[in-house]
């Protein structure tokens, strides 16, 4: 019997997820370190390849590297790099993307200078992380 859920993987070729158990840990070394792919829906720049078009299939987003963590939101993604930097990208409406502004942003940009962050979790319009000292930060929608 075929399986249901047969998915383009960019380093396995296709992969049939019904013989996988599917963690966190696998996602993050199928899809995140070297570089970073990413597939879906973009109307926001969300996926972070400059442009706002859709893509079915996995993609790779720029030419960055050494990807630790990211984690996606309704219209805007973040990640942490391994060097411990915090990079956002796509929608800014509320301020999500941490930097300041509410500029969106169709590429990864660097969201200051430090380089202790060590997780975050992004939901609805805002983000949320901790940095290695175990403090909790977040910004964007607070309504």
């Amino acid at each position: 019997m075929p399986s249901n859920y047969l998915t383009p993987d960019p380093i396995q070729g296709t992969v049939d997820l019904d013989d996988k158990f599917i963690t966190d840990s696998w996602l993050v070394d199928q899809f995140v370190g070297g570089t970073l792919f990413t597939c879906g829906y973009n109307i926001s720049g969300q996926l972070g390849n400059e442009t706002r078009v859709n893509y079915s299939s996995p993609i790779q987003i720029g030419s960055l590297t050494n990807w630790k963590q990211v984690a996606t939101a309704y219209y805007a993604t973040a990640g942490i790099k391994n060097d411990g930097t915090l990079w956002s990208w796509g929608d800014n409406n509320y301020g999500q993307l941490g930097n300041g502004t509410r500029v969106n942003y169709s590429s990864p940009i660097q969201i200051g200078s430090l380089t202790d962050w060590k997780s975050i979790t992004c939901t609805f319009n805002s983000c949320s992380a901790i940095k290695t000292n175990g403090t909790l930060w977040s910004w964007g929608y607070n309504y």
